[in-house]
This record gives structure tokens, C-alpha cells and sequence, in this order.
């Protein structure tokens, strides 16, 4: 007690070794540091939250309940919340539904309180959970989604990536994407950007997500589709370029079209008419002009305009990019690429 009060004393100068003073002090004796920490809320209630998000790492076991029992009767508001969220990030890697029930209990990240480092922590406990147990995440995400509890699926996506090199499991990958909700799909790029980086690695998880493609001819399951192969185009490219790949639906072609990294237009439309199925090799085209315009239009529609008239590719690119034009309301840039199109 007597080094904590020379360091809150001296708390302008030795700032940076509260937090740590205060996480050793916690597991040695937690009623003297709880009481420690609200003495240091009174007058630097910054410098306490502090304290709490550098928690880090605390030791499970039945002592938890004892500690959080005595939170509660100690600490009271803002720094009862983040002593409870900070609890939850340092308790994440060993018991993640506890951990995540903690976190949600303690409201930092219900939008009613708004703590700078809010977002972090709801990272790091998304993310240490998923690394410890996946499958105990995702079924509480999904659980908890319906309830508007701020699900980060990217971090979820994160945390499962590293896992030691290990394959994703195939299942546990099923799950993760029927959990997840349309418009989070796109976070499984995490699975490639936090895991071992490798071919292999990657071909394996491209792999994995093709064989989790929904099949639902309508809803949800055609944006999730979507952006599971826009995932694997983006990661994986030679999956497709190599001309092997057999296109279940005619409308995969454009997702993948669209992320396919660009190389040039001409290689680009190349790949995409060699694909021998007419309706699939249409849809393929679309997906390359319209994914080069979201990235550059202005190139995009001089590449579009230096093609050789003669070439039976570029009246299909100026309908592509028509189309692209008009569907984002720009019907005046659109008009003149629209009159080439009935000469």
C-alpha cells in the first residue's frame, strides 16, 4: 500500500508504472487493490481506467468470483464498468464465454458510455477468446447478435486465423459463416491476413471457404456467396486463373471477376473470355470492368476507350461499364459510351 500511495503521489511523473503496480498488486492481495484503485478513481479517474485496460493477463479460478464480488462492493460507476471489462480481456485465453459475458455485463461498448479505449478492449476479447475456443465464440455471437451486442467478426476471424499453422477446421468454418450476418462475411479476409503466410496456408483456408459457400438461391445467401468468393479471389487468384475451377452458378463469375487482383484490363478480360460457358463468361466480364472501376474509373474507362474497335470484347466492356455508371445514378457520363453501343 505505502509503494501505490508514492506512486499515485507521484502519478504525473510515474504514470506508466501504475497500471502494472496495480496488476501485480491484484494478484497478491485483490482487496487491497481494489481499494487502491478506487482511491486512485477519486482523484484520477483516467489513470484508473488505465490501470484496468492494461490489465492483461489475470490467473482463472474460483478466486474470480471473489474478486468481482468484492468489485462490486468497492468500486462503483464508470470504474466498476472498466475493471469489469478489463477483467474479461485478461480472463479472455482461458475462459471465453465467461469472459465475454463479463464484458457484455459491464456496458463500456452499449453506446451509452463511450471510453476512448472501448474499442480495443472489445477487440482483444473477441480476439483472445476465438484464439482459445472458436466454437464456444461463435455460438455466443451468435446468441448474442439478436440482442444488437456490437459482434466484431473480424476479430473472431483474427483470433481463429494464427492457431499454430493448424488447418481451419472445415466445420468449425461452416459454423463461423452461418453465423455471421451478410454484411460481415468480408471479415473472413482476416483468416488469410493474420494466419501463417504462406501458398500453402492460403490455398488450404481458400479451400475450406469454397467448400462453406451457401447455397441458398435467394436471401441472405447469395450476398454471403458473394463475398465468400470476392474473399478467395482476392487471396487466392490462381484458384481461377488457371482456368480449372468449374463455376456452380453463372453469377460466381462475377464476384470473382470483381476481386481477382487487377493485373491490366486486357489480361484481365482475357481470363474472363476464356471461360467457355456463354452466360457464366458474361457475368465473368461485368465483374473484371466493374471491379476495375470501383478501384479506378477514370483509368478504367481509358483502357475501355483505347480497345480496337474491332475487338469483340469491348462492346461488352462499354456495357459493363454503362451499366456501372447508370446504377450509381451518373447517367450523363454514361450517355456517350451508351450512343457507341447502337452504332
Amino acid at each position: 500500500m505505502a509503494k501505490w500511495d508514492d506512486l499515485i503521489r507521484d502519478r504525473e511523473r510515474r504514470a506508466d508504472s501504475i497500471p502494472s503496480a496495480f496488476r501485480k498488486w491484484l494478484a497478491t492481495d485483490y482487496e487491497s487493490a481494489l481499494i487502491g484503485l478506487r482511491d486512485l478513481a477519486k482523484i484520477d479517474p483516467d489513470l484508473a481506467n488505465r490501470a484496468c485496460f492494461e490489465l492483461d493477463f489475470v490467473k482463472d479460478g474460483p478466486e474470480i468470483e471473489r474478486i468481482l464480488d468484492f468489485a462490486n462492493r468497492t468500486l462503483t460507476g464508470d470504474t466498476l464498468h472498466m475493471f469489469q471489462a478489463g477483467l474479461a480481456v485478461a480472463l479472455a485465453g482461458q475462459n471465453p464465454v465467461q469472459a465475454l459475458d463479463l464484458f457484455a455485463d459491464s456496458g463500456i461498448s452499449n453506446g451509452e458510455k463511450l471510453y476512448p479505449d472501448a474499442q480495443r478492449m472489445l477487440d482483444s476479447v473477441f480476439r483472445r477468446s476465438s484464439a482459445a475456443d472458436p466454437a464456444a465464440v461463435i455460438s455466443w455471437a451468435k446468441r448474442h447478435q439478436a440482442e444488437k451486442f456490437p459482434v466484431r467478426w473480424d476479430s473472431i476471424c483474427s483470433g481463429m486465423a494464427p492457431n499454430h499453422g493448424k488447418p481451419l477446421d472445415i466445420n468449425l468454418l461452416k459454423s463461423l459463416v452461418a453465423a455471421m450476418p451478410s454484411d460481415a462475411v468480408l471479415a473472413t479476409k482476416y483468416l488469410f491476413l493474420c494466419g501463417p503466410n504462406s501458398a500453402e496456408s492460403r490455398l488450404t483456408n481458400s479451400h475450406a471457404l469454397l467448400a462453406c459457400l451457401p447455397d441458398d438461391p435467394a436471401g441472405t445467401g447469395i450476398q454471403m456467396r458473394a463475398s465468400l468468393l470476392d474473399v478467395v479471389a482476392r487471396h487466392s487468384p490462381d484458384l481461377f486463373r488457371g482456368g480449372d475451377y468449374v463455376y456452380q452458378q453463372p453469377k460466381d463469375a462475377y464476384s470473382i471477376g470483381q476481386g481477382l487482383p487487377k493485373v491490366s484490363l486486357e489480361t484481365d478480360l482475357a481470363w474472363a473470355n476464356a471461360i467457355t460457358v456463354p452466360e457464366t463468361k458474361d457475368f465473368a466480364i461485368k465483374g473484371v470492368v466493374h471491379g476495375m472501376l470501383e478501384e479506378d474509373s477514370h483509368f478504367t474507362s481509358d483502357c475501355i476507350r483505347r480497345m480496337r474497335q474491332d475487338d469483340p470484347m469491348r462492346q461488352k466492356a462499354v456495357l459493363a461499364m454503362v451499366e456501372w455508371l447508370e446504377t450509381r445514378g451518373m447517367t450523363q457520363e454514361a450517355a456517350p459510351w451508351r450512343e457507341q453501343l447502337s452504332r
